[in-house]
This record gives C-alpha cells, sequence and structure tokens, in this order.
C-alpha cells in the first residue's frame, strides 16, 4: 500500500493520518489494513468484490502484487459471472534511488481485471 500513500489518504478523507514531513514525496505513518498480509489482501477482495456484485467491477493491479493474478480472477469470479483480464506492460517510474532506475524490478505487467 506505500505505493499509494495519497490514495489511501484520499479514501480516509485524510482524518488520522500522520503526514511525515521529513520524507520527501511526505509519507504518512503507516497504518494497518487488512492489504498488508496476504491472507487478509485476499479476505479484504472478497469483501468489496460481494459488496459491488452488482455492478461492474474493475481493478488495476500490478503483477508483482499479492494476490496473485489466479487468485485475483479466483475471487472476481465468485461474484461475477464474466471475469476478464487485460494485460499491459508497464514500467514503474517513481522511486527516490537512482541506481535501481531501469532494473527488473521496475518492469511489471498492470492486469486491468474486469467483471460483469
Amino acid at each position: 500500500m506505500r505505493r499509494y500513500h495519497f490514495v489511501e489518504g484520499l479514501a480516509r478523507n485524510w482524518e488520522g493520518v500522520e503526514i511525515q514531513q521529513h520524507t520527501l514525496t511526505k509519507k504518512f505513518k503507516s497504518y494497518p489494513t487488512p492489504f498488508s498480509s496476504r491472507k487478509g489482501a485476499a479476505d479484504a477482495f472478497d469483501i468489496l468484490f460481494k459488496r459491488h456484485r452488482g455492478s461492474i467491477i474493475l481493478v488495476s493491479y500490478s503483477s508483482n502484487s499479492l494476490p496473485t493474478l489466479d487468485e485475483m480472477v479466483s475471487l472476481l469470479s465468485k461474484h461475477k459471472s464474466r471475469v476478464e483480464v487485460l494485460p499491459v506492460d508497464y514500467k514503474y517510474s517513481f522511486g527516490n534511488q537512482a541506481h535501481k532506475v531501469g532494473t527488473n524490478k521496475n518492469t511489471v505487467q498492470e492486469y486491468l481485471f474486469i467483471g460483469y
């Protein structure tokens, strides 16, 4: 969740968020969420998909994340009759460690999961 600190803060309506002023990107203190563990993330996605089972669901998710591609398809398939996955080659360009730019660790596939 660390890459999405702005989105996470926005989702919290910035309530109770302690900004770390000493950081270059103004991160905020790490707060425990269900997405902090593999099992917790799978359970949280399951609850989220169930809550929105009457809607078309679109999730953008990185290939270097957990749950895996197959696990995400399985979770979404529990609540949607059709699931499509569109892989998109992607290279992360953020970071503050110049010596790591261009390494294989920032080259991933971004999966667009579409459930309907």
